[in-house]
């Protein structure tokens, strides 16, 4: 069958090896715990998606001849995740799902893919619409996705560039409230008031899954939700 080992959600490197990163003949690096991917484009139909993978061991934790048999994983499609993100949500207002880690869509390193919008859902993406640039650089500077960056370079996976946040690094979600936020992907211009918060998820405290304890797993994912801003 084809082999997959190239993929984030493989190797968990933090973007897809590139072909001439390629060894036919050595064993490739697998996961060693749960991973986000990051965004990707699919080889059957083009579209793009993130994946959540883990690896298949052998034995239980512990057991010194354990090894890695190989990694199972689920892909969602871009824009996908409204069974999710906008349940029980008010109809004044819309969410948002931001992906503040780093791809390489576009050749090079670049942040701020928007995943989830539902101004897009009957879309199907090959070009992912992303936030504007003076948003990414704000919540960059309040810490968002710096946990992240910290756990990936301590798995040696380092981010290919590094954060213009200078803080200590955050112990716990980031939330801050945005006042005439401009939605990138709505073309009227209109300003919203929007709230956000990044996306971290509970680790395990006593894991020997190959690589110590983590309290959270920074995603670099933020949700935002707006609402319209009224008019006297």
């Amino acid at each position: 069958g084809k082999s997959f080992a190239h993929r984030d959600y493989f190797h968990g490197r933090g973007r897809d090896e590139a072909e001439a990163e390629r060894s036919p003949t050595a064993k490739p690096n697998t996961i060693q715990r749960p991973h986000l991917s990051t965004l990707y484009q699919s080889s059957s139909d083009q579209s793009l998606k993130v994946a959540v993978s883990v690896p298949i061991w052998s034995d239980k934790a512990g057991v010194p001849e354990r090894r890695i048999l190989g990694v199972i994983g689920m892909s969602v499609e871009l824009n996908q995740f409204g069974g999710i993100l906008e349940r029980k949500l008010p109809g004044n207002q819309v969410v948002e799902l931001i992906d503040l880690r780093f791809d390489q869509l576009a050749g090079q390193p670049q942040r701020g893919l928007i995943l989830h919008h539902p101004a897009l859902q009957k879309q199907k993406f090959v070009i992912a619409p992303r936030l504007n640039a003076n948003y990414i650089q704000s919540f960059l500077q309040q810490g968002v996705a710096r946990l992240w960056e910290s756990q990936q370079t301590a798995r040696g996976n380092p981010p290919q560039q590094s954060s213009p946040y200078n803080g200590p690094i955050p112990q716990e979600p980031v939330n801050e409230l945005i006042v005439d936020y401009i939605d990138p992907v709505d073309s009227s211009g209109e300003r919203w008031l929007a709230a956000y918060s990044t996306v971290w998820i509970a680790g395990r405290a006593n894991s020997n899954e190959g690589g110590g304890a983590e309290a959270y797993l920074d995603t670099g994912w933020i949700v935002l939700v707006k609402e319209r801003l009224l008019n006297d």
